[in-house]
């Protein structure tokens, strides 16, 4: 369809080229989305307006990021910042930019929709994007674990009610945050890459707080010391996507490779910060043989393990071996896109 291409082709060109903020990251979490509402039960729970929501502010969520966070809008009263009274800064501003881009006739692939359709559209997409700003992420783990204990102990039969609007959009807000968040929830090589992209805006981020006298971030400080880095991901990993992605596994047992992904990247920096340590008391030639080696080992006893995890299936009409669902989210990410 044209109107959709172009649709997408103003969505990349809106994306500024960051190291992580950009369409690359639009794509991935869209990519994401879908796959969840694909290989899960998650799009029962959902109308068909619901999914396209989903799809389409997933793509949009960071539109025109400007590379830095709220906190940095806020202190140098940037103009993004005083017109939304510094609540919530970037997350308004990617929605009224997805909306602005379709507002133009050629963009406009919610123009078929009836008025009231559009509203709705629009409604569920408003709070999928704000619904991203991190300030929310406590209450949203929270939310689902309890969601989860519930299925679990049998006081919910089902873990979210299709004709409940509020139920609908907080799985919406819910799909599209763990999208956000699943750089760290891929493949180990994947997972190293964007996590060495988001430390470099970071350090970005760092630079310009220091030159201008602003107040500095506290973990954004020193990143060119590779145990802080190493520290930084495990932190982050530990108590900001286990929680999540623990949750939403359980909720959703075809998540399972991704929670058991977060894990194993998070072992991962673990053993980076013992090298770290350690290379302090060895020669800096061995210091990096080593480190280089048990990189190696553990990533393929990590590949190993997933492999005898998520073995084929047979076929039992032809004997031939059949993708599981946990295989087909393992087949979306051999297909994520180059990151340069």
């Amino acid at each position: 369809d044209a109107k959709l291409q172009r649709f997408a082709e103003a969505v990349q060109q809106s994306y500024e080229k960051h190291p992580f903020h950009n369409f690359y990251h639009g794509f991935s979490v869209m990519q994401v989305a879908y796959v969840i509402l694909r290989d899960t039960s998650a799009s029962e729970y959902l109308t068909a307006l619901d999914t396209l929501a989903v799809i389409t502010a997933a793509l949009c969520h960071d539109l025109a990021h400007p590379g830095v966070s709220n906190d940095y809008l806020i202190h140098t009263a940037s103009p993004l910042a005083l017109i939304y009274n510094d609540v919530s800064v970037l997350e308004n501003h990617h929605a009224r930019t997805t909306f602005e881009l379709l507002q133009d006739p050629a963009n406009n692939i919610l123009s078929e929709l009836s008025t009231e359709d559009y509203a709705q559209v629009r409604r569920v997409m408003i709070s999928g994007i704000l619904h991203t700003d991190m300030r929310h992420h406590i209450g949203s783990c929270e939310r689902l674990r309890q969601v989860a204990d519930k299925v679990a102990s049998g006081a919910l039969e089902h873990p979210f009610d299709v004709d409940k609007e509020a139920d609908r959009q907080f799985l919406v807000d819910s799909v599209i945050h763990a999208a956000d968040l699943s750089g760290q929830a891929l493949q180990p090589d994947l997972a190293r890459q964007w996590g060495e992209r988001v430390l470099e805006e970071f350090k970005n981020q760092a630079a310009r707080e220091a030159a201008n006298n602003l107040p500095l971030t506290p973990f954004m400080q020193g990143l060119e010391d590779g145990y802080k880095r190493a520290k930084t991901q495990h932190t982050f990993v530990s108590y900001v996507l286990i929680p999540l992605w623990t949750a939403m596994a359980d909720i959703f047992p075809e998540l399972q490779v991704l929670s058991e992904n977060v894990k194993v990247n998070q072992a991962l920096y673990e053993e980076e910060m013992v090298d770290h340590q350690q290379a302090e008391s060895v020669s800096p030639m061995a210091a990096g043989a080593h480190k280089t080696e048990k990189r190696t080992q553990s990533v393929n006893q990590a590949a190993m393990n997933q492999a005898k995890e998520h073995a084929p299936e047979t076929d039992p009409a032809n004997g031939s071996a059949t993708p599981s669902r946990s295989q087909s989210f393992q087949h979306h990410r051999r297909q994520t896109p180059p990151l340069s």
